[in-house]
């Protein structure tokens, strides 16, 4: 019996040791949490020395210098592609009897989006892009594309402003079709569902109301078990901004100079 009653008071002993901890470190864990909630409330407590920084709170960005909010745009595109793909079947997976290819051919891109700029140096959107080789034979696809373009050296000013770096990524579907007398004609070769990657520069010093446009150079790579797809392009964009300022045009050689050494908020005017 009292070698009974050692053992419950050892597992007594035990489960209280084990709730101690458990205690401590939840008293822990909640001062450490408190401590941080609170420290904002100490910072702008009267009398504390600390200081409030509503600048930094209530940030505005100011109005837009060359563009923002609502954009829409397109592309069209010539230059060069490739596509090797297999059946989509599990036997011709990899069979070289079986592979297909458009060796390199012309290649065509035409590419629509839609979206915002929410800066003058970021904008992001969703497009659609048709694609297209013909080569030995003939390939094609569509691609779904999440967009997002960028100005990384926008407050250099002038020409750099207008100087962007594009990204896309999502997925498309893309097929290779046998040349019967200089058209298309069956599937020799089908990607699926196929994962996508492209990416670009360009430049659009044209501006007109509220539209830009310029050249742009892109490469585009899509891929599955079954197909890849390289494709680059050179072309020309067309896009529409729902804020762009006009530019300021000077009025004798001293402005000029004067708007030549100034910053990018000096060569621009606000609507």
């Amino acid at each position: 019996m009292s070698r009974w009653h050692t053992f419950l008071d050892f597992e007594i002993t035990c489960r209280d040791q084990r709730m101690t901890r458990v205690l401590s470190r939840v008293a822990w864990v909640t001062g450490l949490s408190s401590l941080f909630l609170a420290s904002p409330l100490w910072a702008a407590a009267p009398g504390s020395g600390a200081t409030f920084d509503e600048a930094a709170v209530n940030y505005d960005p100011g109005p837009p210098q060359r563009r923002g909010g609502f954009y829409m745009g397109f592309q069209q595109a010539l230059g060069v592609g490739a596509y090797t793909g297999y059946p989509l079947e599990v036997a011709a997976l990899n069979d070289p009897d079986q592979k297909q290819t458009t060796g390199p051919g012309l290649a065509s891109q035409f590419s629509l989006w839609l979206g915002a700029s929410v800066r003058d140096y970021f904008s992001f959107g969703l497009g659609a892009s048709l694609l297209s080789a013909n080569g030995e034979q003939i390939g094609g696809g569509l691609a779904i594309l999440v967009r997002l373009e960028g100005y990384p050296l926008f407050y250099q000013g002038r020409f750099f402003q207008d100087l962007g770096v594009s990204f896309e990524g999502g997925l498309s579907m893309g097929a290779i079709l046998d040349r019967q007398d200089g058209k298309p004609g069956d599937v020799v070769a089908d990607g699926g569902a196929m994962s996508t990657l492209g990416a670009g520069v360009f430049w659009e010093p044209l501006r007109f109301w509220h539209f830009s446009a310029g050249p742009s150079v892109n490469y585009l790579y899509a891929f599955s078990q079954t197909m890849h797809m390289h494709q680059g392009t050179m072309g020309f964009r067309f896009v529409f901004y729902g804020t762009q300022p006009k530019k300021k045009r000077s009025t004798s050689g001293s402005a000029r100079s004067t708007s030549g050494s100034s910053t990018d908020s000096a060569w621009l005017s606000l609507p």
